[in-house]
This record gives C-alpha cells, sequence and structure tokens, in this order.
C-alpha cells in the first residue's frame, strides 16, 4: 500500500439501492495481484443478485440470470447439466 498515493473512487451511501454509485470516496493506492481461474467474483454475482432483487431496473433479473450462465458454462460445464432448467443449476451450483 502507498504511504501518499490516493485515488478517488465513486461508491454507494449506506442503505442505498441506487443503480450508479452516488458519492466519491478517497482510498489509499496498493498493488495486488490476483491469481484465480477466473476472472468472475463472488463479489460481481452479488451486485447483479443486488440489482435483481430491488428490480433496480428492467432488465436485472435478465442480466443476473446471464452471468449465472455464464459462470455454469465456463466454470462448472463438467459439473453441472446445462440442459436441465437454470433453477436446478443453481441448486447444483449451491
Amino acid at each position: 500500500m502507498s504511504e501518499s498515493d490516493t485515488v478517488d473512487r465513486p461508491w454507494y451511501r449506506e442503505g442505498s439501492h441506487s443503480y450508479e454509485p452516488e458519492v466519491m470516496v478517497e482510498n489509499i493506492t496498493a498493488i495486488s495481484t490476483r491469481v484465480a481461474p477466473s476472472f468472475l467474483r463472488v463479489g460481481q454475482i452479488e451486485l447483479f443478485a443486488r440489482r435483481a432483487r430491488c428490480n433496480e431496473h428492467s432488465e436485472a433479473l435478465n442480466e443476473l440470470e446471464a452471468i449465472v450462465k455464464h459462470l455454469i458454462e465456463r466454470e462448472y460445464s463438467g459439473e453441472i447439466d446445462t440442459s436441465t432448467p437454470l433453477d436446478e443449476q443453481v441448486v447444483t451450483l449451491a
């Protein structure tokens, strides 16, 4: 972590249901390395789930379904039968 460099990042107010970030927060900069076979992160799924749960826009549920399908096809195609209904795939994923 840097002892002097900072960056302003868009963020949400506590309890926000906004689709877009509402405030800028100052963060100390750092360099990190991610070692993982996938670029998908749990937080990405959580973000799409939050949008769908709050019905933030008309495509929110479709976007959540699309990212979950992508996750299953990319990372779990050998373990999860993608010909079954999506709700069954999600149960297997969990």
